[in-house]
This record gives C-alpha cells, sequence and structure tokens, in this order.
C-alpha cells in the first residue's frame, strides 16, 4: 500500500467541552466499510481523553461521523488512567484494546 498525502481531512470545532481543536496522536484502523481514526482531544482541564473520526473508506476525504466525547472514562486517583487517556500507535498488532479501570 502506498500513501498519498491528502492534507488536513478533519478539523474539530471549537467546543466548551474542549480546551483545543486539534487531534493528537491519531491512529487509523481500516473496518469492513469506513476507517476508523482514534485520536485524542483535550478537555477544559487539560486532560486528554480518546474520541474518533469516522472516513469513507473509499473516499477517505469524506468525513462519515465525528465522535469528539470521551469513548473511555477516567479510572480512580492513582490508576494508569487518572489523569491521561490517549490513542497509541498499533502498528504490528492484529486486535484492538481498549483499557479502563472499573
Amino acid at each position: 500500500m502506498s500513501w498519498k498525502k491528502l492534507g488536513r481531512i478533519v478539523n474539530l470545532e471549537t467546543a466548551t467541552s474542549r480546551s483545543t481543536n486539534h487531534m493528537q496522536g491519531p491512529v487509523a484502523i481500516v473496518l469492513d466499510n469506513r476507517i476508523r481514526v482514534y485520536f485524542s482531544a483535550r478537555n477544559i482541564n487539560g486532560k486528554s481523553y480518546p474520541a474518533y473520526v469516522d472516513l469513507d473508506k473509499t473516499n477517505p476525504q469524506e468525513v462519515l461521523k465525528i465522535y469528539d466525547q470521551p469513548i473511555m472514562s477516567y479510572g480512580p486517583l492513582g490508576t494508569f488512567n487518572d489523569v491521561l487517556l490517549i490513542s497509541h500507535n498499533k502498528m504490528g498488532f492484529s486486535s484492538l484494546h481498549l483499557y479502563s479501570e472499573r
């Protein structure tokens, strides 16, 4: 597969629930009928959280859905995810796992 630089495809709108409008650490997953790009945004307190955007698989410049709300909750104080939830590179893995404290 060869890569073709397309430039900016998605830009988060300014929102009162976020402190930024950028998408940090994107990780693309190719699904049956779309490409899901997980990314991290920051809430109004500056804490990162994961969210995602779905792109059309045949035309990746077409945004199908932006889900910019947290897809995971923060863990209890003192756990690995009490302050930060961030997407990470998936290269070399055959499955996707999301972890959170209960």
